[in-house]
């Protein structure tokens, strides 16, 4: 059986988590939530659920670098909202303890790169959970980012992915 999980600010500009939680999940970083919600999947979501299904995964958890809801990553807070992001980790740290039987997915793309501060994001986000091996679908690409579900196919096994040496470079 699957729990619905899904977190948003007070005024719906930011979602912290949105899943469907079971045995064995495969929880998915991206970089910023789009209009997805526990009601109206979007494009994505829809990726990352049937993805998890193909792969033998009961639950599926979508997570992100940054919670703020923007349709074109371009939308960005120009700057951090440290408050948001104290948010972000707080839900994520959460969610990761109620997911407990999971495997980590980085799948952001080269969307990272919009703002500074994204990295940072992730460095905070890669300390936080330091004991787990990070996956992407299939190899990253030619700029070493782990690719967006949806510009991958859906029979694409998962691989390990080095965040620590990722960061490094990035």
């Amino acid at each position: 059986m699957e729990a619905m999980l899904y977190q948003t600010n007070s005024d719906n500009t930011a979602r912290f988590t949105l899943g469907e939680l079971g045995m064995r999940n495969l929880v998915v970083f991206g970089v910023n939530p789009s209009t997805a919600t526990d009601q109206i999947f979007d494009q994505t979501i829809r990726r990352i659920k049937g993805y998890s299904r193909t792969h033998g995964y009961e639950g599926w958890l979508m997570l992100n670098l940054y919670p703020q809801r923007a349709t074109n990553p371009k939308g960005l807070h120009m700057e951090v909202d440290l408050r948001l992001h104290a948010e972000n980790m707080e839900q994520i740290a959460q969610a990761l303890a109620l997911a407990q039987d999971f495997t980590l997915c980085a799948a952001w793309g080269q969307v990272i790169r919009e703002r500074d501060y994204l990295t940072t994001c992730l460095e905070c986000i890669s300390r936080s959970i330091s004991d787990r091996e990070w996956h992407s679908i299939g190899e990253p690409t030619k700029e070493g980012h782990p690719r967006h579900p949806l510009y991958v196919r859906g029979a694409t096994p998962l691989q390990l992915f080095n965040v620590q040496e990722y960061l490094s470079v990035t």
